[in-house]
């Protein structure tokens, strides 16, 4: 079953000299627009991916897949520039490196975001892109699992499949004592986060991207599985282990075009090739590879380009320069270990019992997701005691764009504990801290000439004094979740939590623990005014002809979600721009 060996991809060599589209970068925007664009036989696509194809047995099960457990094979890892808000110390930078993407390593969660994020967008003047306008480019891609019709909500019949494991119950008995200890700080239960008709604040259970045989789905395998690839031999092309190294840019009137792309092997061996586009090039590498590769080809802020030596097309400061990133800060507790995946990794036999639960009947820990609930709120709307005090008829207009949480608060039933005698029966537990509505906009930056050398990033975490206040209120709503988990009768106990609840304790607390969640957008955002983003409302770069960008990096804020079904409908409806364009053209 798995794509070993088949899949079928093409050597830089062996490479035409010119496809209508060349999509770089095959994360979770680049897969699914390859798979559109491919549908019609007589358009000739190239996918052009950093990683390698990385199939194994492990990387489709959910629990295995996820980064926290990976190898790392799937996904490359740096550290940023040093954050000067969290006393200098350097974040974690980890970004998908295999077809897929991110998709390949993230925690599958499947959150559309608000109605109201949108609402925001089209407020800055940013047409055709309101969350009624995104709608049908949510739906398309969705194949949901557990409903027996599509509905306003959900479609069943796409590609990229997802679920709720824990409906209508919860697999780990912690995701129900935080239930019940959200209930009683007055926060309802939100049944579906992507459903219309449910609460905006309240505790959530996730939806996740896995499919009917329990496997990850990533959007390697939804869109472009081994069988669809061949079959479109004739007019597809995808070529992995490849670094597009620059583009080619000159003047064409008033604006400047880009035909070509220049391709390495990811490993040098002499081996190069510029490719030509008849029609458009796509980037979808994601916040950083995207921003990274404009800079590299000389269009970015002309001190930093001339001081790496680099010729300048385009003097432009925003291109990098305006990143946004959730930062989150752990409190970690022990919990019985039976309802702990720590149990996994202290206990051989329960590992053994999981992994063929798993196997034959596509059930146990090896199935569960990381976190399978989130608490959303806002941080104007809890009491001093961290009460949830806000639901009238004003808070409930989910196009309301002042109504979006900017707290999350994640449970993952794991969390490491030391490897001593004390902790032997413990199981770690976490409830996450997240400010998700920063204000804070951090940088990509180059680091040399050199394509294959990390890019120097600055999420400039907590940078915004607004995103500290909020933290403040996410940590002291964390604390108060696991005093009442605790208060209701759960055998919760601390192990790594702040010595105290004032600013200076929890800030002190987080430089210590904060971890990002790897949810990086907006380095290239969508603007009207050049000066102020990278693209327009149709993904056009501006002054840029045959160059369009699809991917996070055009977020013109990050959403108050996890970002990946987002990413998807942009890729969506960039196809539907491609397609209208060509139309036009031909015309």
């Amino acid at each position: 079953m798995w794509p070993y060996k088949t899949y079928r991809t093409v050597q830089i060599c062996d490479l035409q000299k010119s496809y209508d589209y060349i999509i770089i970068g095959g994360g979770s925007a680049g897969c699914v627009i390859t798979n559109r664009l491919s549908e019609d036989p007589n358009v000739s696509v190239l996918l052009i991916e950093k990683g390698d194809l990385s199939f194994s047995w492990a990387s489709y099960v959910p629990l295995l897949s996820c980064n926290f457990q990976s190898s790392g094979v799937r996904s490359k890892k740096y550290g940023s520039v040093p954050q000067k808000n969290l006393g200098d110390t350097v974040s974690e930078i980890v970004i998908g490196n295999a077809l897929g993407g991110s998709s390949r390593i993230n925690g599958m969660v499947y959150t559309r975001g608000l109605p109201a994020q949108f609402t925001n967008w089209t407020e800055q003047g940013l047409k055709g892109w309101s969350y009624d306008d995104l709608h049908p480019y949510f739906l398309k891609p969705e194949g949901a699992i557990g409903i027996k019709q599509s509905t306003n909500s959900h479609n069943i019949s796409g590609e990229w499949k997802n679920r709720s494991i824990s409906s209508p119950k919860c697999y780990f008995p912690t995701a129900e004592a935080a239930i019940k200890a959200a209930e009683d700080l007055d926060f309802p239960v939100i049944t579906d986060f992507n459903s219309l008709d449910q609460p905006i604040f309240g505790m959530a259970k996730l939806h996740h991207n896995i499919d009917a045989n329990g496997h990850r789905c990533d959007t390697a395998s939804a869109f472009l599985p081994s069988r669809l690839v061949q079959s479109r031999k004739n007019n597809l092309d995808i070529c992995v282990n490849a670094i597009v190294t620059h583009l080619s840019i000159f003047s064409s009137g008033s604006d400047l075009e880009v035909d070509k792309v220049h391709v390495e092997p990811t490993i040098k061996d002499g081996t190069l090739s510029a490719i030509s586009a008849n029609k458009e090039i796509v980037l979808c590498a994601g916040s950083i590879g995207t921003a990274q590769l404009l800079l590299l080809s000389g269009i970015g802020p002309q001190e930093h380009l001339s001081e790496l030596g680099i010729d300048v097309h385009k003097d432009w400061p925003i291109v990098g320069s305006t990143l946004q990133d959730h930062m989150s800060v752990p409190t970690i507790f022990t919990i019985p270990l039976k309802d702990s995946i720590s149990s996994l990794e202290k206990q051989p036999t329960v590992a053994i019992r999981e992994l063929l639960k798993y196997q034959f009947a596509g059930l146990g820990m090896f199935l569960c997701p990381v976190h399978e609930l989130a608490l959303f709120s806002k941080s104007s709307l809890l009491s001093p005691e961290s009460q949830h005090i806000g639901d009238d008829k004003i808070n409930l207009n989910r196009y309301n764009g002042e109504n979006l949480p900017d707290v999350e608060i994640m449970t993952i039933a794991y969390a490491p504990l030391e490897k001593d005698k004390k902790y032997k029966s413990d199981g770690g537990y976490s409830i996450w801290a997240t400010p998700v509505r920063p204000r804070s906009r951090g940088s990509v930056r180059l680091r040399s000439k050199d394509p294959r050398d990390a890019p120097a990033v600055d999420p400039n975490h907590l940078g915004d004094p607004y995103d500290r206040k909020v933290l403040h209120s996410a940590l002291r709503l964390a604390l108060r979740l696991k005093e009442q988990m605790a208060l209701n009768g759960y055998p919760i106990v601390d192990y790594a939590v702040p010595k105290g609840t004032t600013d200076e304790e929890l800030d002190k607390f987080a430089v210590e623990q904060r971890q990002s969640t790897y949810h990086y957008t907006s380095s290239c955002r969508m603007a009207s005014d050049p000066l102020y983003g990278v693209v327009d409302e149709n993904l056009r770069v501006h002054g840029f002809t045959g160059l369009r960008i699809a991917d996070a990096s055009i977020f013109p804020d990050i959403v108050t979600a996890h970002p990946q079904a987002t990413v998807i409908a942009v890729a969506e409806k960039c196809v539907d721009m491609l397609r209208e364009t060509a139309r036009t053209k031909i015309v």
